[in-house]
């Protein structure tokens, strides 16, 4: 039994910088309206620790380029930046700063 009780903190030791459960409860989907949308990306916005002139000075050193498209989004436990530039595509964690991904383009 108290091995049972061990693997939670276990799991939650080794996905740290994902959001946290209630951070989850609070970032469920808006329900439809514009009004709804707008409160959601301001509670993106607050729960990011990166913000988002840091997340387009991390995509320039990357890539070397200038940024044309930035946008907080959430997807599963993951909250990052999508940014876009004429050379590539990147993820940006927006917990930690760190480069998810990069694709070419």
């Amino acid at each position: 039994m108290q091995k049972l009780l061990l693997i939670p903190f276990l799991w939650g030791a080794v996905y740290a910088q994902d959001l946290t459960p209630t951070q989850m409860m609070k970032l469920t989907k808006p329900k439809s309206g514009l009004l709804a949308k707008i409160k959601y990306q301001r509670l993106l916005k607050r729960t990011a620790k990166i913000e988002q002139d840091q997340a387009k000075a991390i995509a320039q050193k990357a890539c070397g380029a200038e940024v044309s498209f930035v946008k907080l989004k959430k997807h599963g436990r993951r909250l990052f930046y999508r940014i876009n530039i004429a050379k590539c595509s990147l993820k940006i964690d927006a917990l930690d700063g760190s480069i998810m991904s990069k694709e070419e383009c």
